[in-house]
C-alpha cells in the first residue's frame, strides 16, 4: 500500500509514526484535512439552517397571533415578517453554501481517487520497467535472429548433395552413351541390328597350309618311322 493510501486511511497502522514524512504523506494529510474541514462546515451550516428554520416557524406563529386588527398589532406583525424574510434569505444562502461545499467535497474525493489511480499506474510503470529491461529484450531479439539464421544455414547444409559431383561435359558424354545403348537395345528387340562388317584376315593369325609347310628333320624322321611301323 502506498504512503498516499496509508495517509488517507489514517496512518501506517500500529500507532507508530512514520520515520520520515514524504511528499505523498503531506499530500494525503492535506487531502484529509481539507475533506474534514468541508465536512465540518457542512455540518455547521446544516445546524445553523435548522436553527433558523425553527426561529422562522416561531416568528410565523407570533405573526399569526398578532394579526393586523389594530395599528399596533399590524406594526408588530410587519416587524415579525421582516425578520421572517431575513431568515428566509439567510436560510437560502446557507443552503447554497451547503450545496457548493458538497460539490467541492465530491470533487475533492474524485481528485483523491484520481490521484490514487495515477500513483498506482506510476508504480505499475516503474515495476514494468524494472521487469522488462529494454536491453534484455534487445539481446533476446538479437539472439533469436542469430538462432534463426543458424538454423537456415544448418538446413541448407543438410540439403546439400553428397557423393561425387558431375559437371556438364561429363553429363553430356554419359547421356550420349546412354542414348546410344538405348538405340542398340531397341534394334536388337526388332531384329534389325546390322551385321558386323567383314575385316581382312590378319596374316599373322592364318594357319599355315600343310603342303607349304617345310618339315624339319625331326618331323621327317618321325614320318619315316610311322611308315615303317605300318608296313
Amino acid at each position: 500500500m502506498s504512503n498516499f493510501l496509508k495517509g488517507l486511511m489514517g496512518g501506517s497502522g500500529g500507532g507508530k509514526p512514520a520515520p520520515s514524512q514524504t511528499s505523498e504523506d503531506r499530500k494525503s494529510e492535506q487531502a484529509r484535512a481539507a475533506m474534514a474541514k468541508i465536512k465540518d462546515a457542512i455540518e455547521t451550516v446544516e445546524k445553523k439552517t435548522k436553527h433558523w428554520e425553527s426561529q422562522k416557524m416561531d416568528i410565523e406563529r407570533q405573526a399569526k397571533a398578532s394579526g393586523i386588527k389594530t395599528k399596533a398589532a399590524k406594526a408588530k406583525t410587519m416587524q415579525l415578517m421582516k425578520r421572517r424574510a431575513m431568515y428566509d434569505k439567510n436560510i437560502a444562502n446557507m443552503n447554497m453554501q451547503r450545496d457548493n461545499m458538497e460539490l467541492q467535497l465530491f470533487a475533492l474525493e474524485s481528485t483523491i481517487v484520481t490521484a490514487q489511480s495515477v500513483a498506482a499506474m506510476d508504480t505499475g510503470i516503474k515495476t514494468q520497467k524494472n521487469i522488462l529491461d529494454l536491453n534484455v529484450a534487445q539481446r533476446v531479439t538479437d539472439e533469436l535472429h542469430d538462432s534463426m539464421a543458424d538454423m537456415e544455414e544448418l538446413q541448407a547444409t543438410m540439403a546439400e548433395t553428397v557423393g561425387p559431383q558431375m559437371d556438364e561435359s561429363e553429363f553430356d558424354e554419359m547421356w550420349a552413351e546412354f542414348e546410344s545403348d538405348e538405340a542398340v537395345s531397341e534394334m536388337e528387340k526388332m531384329g534389325e541390328i546390322p551385321d558386323a562388317p567383314e575385316t581382312a584376315a590378319d596374316p599373322a593369325m592364318e594357319i599355315p597350309d600343310a603342303a607349304s609347310h617345310k618339315l624339319t628333320q625331326e618331323e621327317k624322321d618321325a614320318q619315316e618311322l610311322m611308315a615303317f611301323m605300318n608296313a
